[in-house]
């Protein structure tokens, strides 16, 4: 059984003939009693009351009309379904983030998007950086946001630079001092002096933690 045994089966319903019917599907009368008569065949059940003119449908033909106007409905709506999706206009996104960054970078794009694309379901997966990678080699996730070049990822994989951030020292009167500066103009501090000081380290698999050492 196809989609055009469903289709020849309607038609002839809603006909009342299978003549008219072969009219209307634009095949040959013999050729669709043929079509017909192989159906009730294969499923072991009359559809049609020969006798009766106009033709009406047997108690097994109701189910079967019933049934296959749902198959065909469900096809077509999947059928649109799916070149929305392949439009972009519907879908499924998981994306990764990192956990700290998620507050502050969320509410200022989620909104926007699902204004734009509300038949998009959106899934937001919060982990470490490491993590994060690791889902995305698995498939997991469809792409993810996290501060890191990509020298240090796995080949193969696509990056785009969405945005540059600034990472701020704050620390107390006279501990950096003018010889620790690179650039004095603008207070940028050496990566020598960083390194030299007593920083309590973020979590191991953070991005951050490997570019700073």
């Amino acid at each position: 059984m196809d989609f055009r045994d469903l289709q020849y089966v309607i038609a002839v319903a809603d006909c009342g003939s299978i003549t008219e019917a072969a009219k209307k599907l634009y095949i040959s009368q013999p050729s669709l009693s043929y079509i017909i008569s192989k159906i009730e065949q294969d499923i072991g059940v009359q559809l049609f009351y020969r006798k009766n003119y106009p033709l009406t449908l047997t108690y097994a033909g109701e189910k079967y009309v019933d049934t296959a106007r749902t198959i065909l409905r469900l096809n077509d709506n999947l059928r649109r379904e799916l070149v929305d999706i392949g439009l972009g206009e519907k879908g499924r996104i998981i994306f990764g983030l990192p956990t700290e960054r998620a507050g502050y970078m969320l509410p200022r794009v989620i909104p926007l998007y699902k204004k734009m694309f509300p038949q998009v379901e959106v899934q937001i997966y919060e982990a470490m950086s490491d993590d994060l990678l690791s889902a995305l080699l698995k498939d997991e996730i469809n792409f993810y946001i996290i501060p890191r070049d990509l020298k240090d990822l796995p080949s193969g994989l696509q990056t785009e630079c969405i945005y540059r951030e600034n990472l701020y020292l704050i620390a107390a009167p006279g501990v950096v001092k003018e010889e620790d500066l690179a650039d004095p103009i603008h207070n940028i501090v050496r990566d020598a002096f960083l390194r030299s000081q007593p920083f309590i380290p973020i979590k191991k698999g953070h991005a951050i933690r490997k570019k700073n050492g």
